[in-house]
């Protein structure tokens, strides 16, 4: 069987529609990241909600996350369309994962979650074990 480039796979496979997934959900990170960072008016209020971890709102529905530990790494909270919440990465630890958890549902009820790694280091990664421990897909 022929194996495809890199990165590709071939159409109508399951593959395929996982990849072409991935490729939205980085698109709609990066846009987000990008349209939120251009379009930015007076600074919110940032919210320190467990040592290093802070949390502000950069519009309606829209969360920036910063975890300074070891050194300054961003996540996202968007709340959608459709109710759930989307996170896109996570802090460094379990630990900050859980804190910014039990934070988004004090503040925005229950809600069901989704999550986005947008790749495989640590600072994007390190709390996936509390999402797993919580049963986020």
């Amino acid at each position: 069987m022929p194996v495809p480039a890199r990165g590709r796979a071939f159409p109508g496979r399951p593959e395929a529609r996982i990849l072409a997934s991935m490729r939205s959900f980085r698109a709609l990170a990066s846009a987000l990241f990008l349209s939120l960072a251009l379009g930015r008016g007076a600074a919110a209020p940032v919210e320190t909600i467990f040592p290093g971890l802070t949390v502000e709102r950069l519009s309606d529905g829209v969360w920036l996350v910063v975890h300074s530990y070891p050194w300054p790494s961003n996540s996202l909270l968007a709340l959608m369309r459709d109710g759930r919440l989307l996170m896109i990465d996570t802090p460094y630890t379990p630990e900050a994962a859980a804190a910014l958890l039990d934070w988004a549902e004090a503040r925005l009820g229950r809600r069901e979650i989704a999550a986005v790694t947008t790749h495989f280091h640590v600072d994007r990664l390190g709390g996936n074990a509390e999402l797993a421990r919580r049963g986020i897909p």
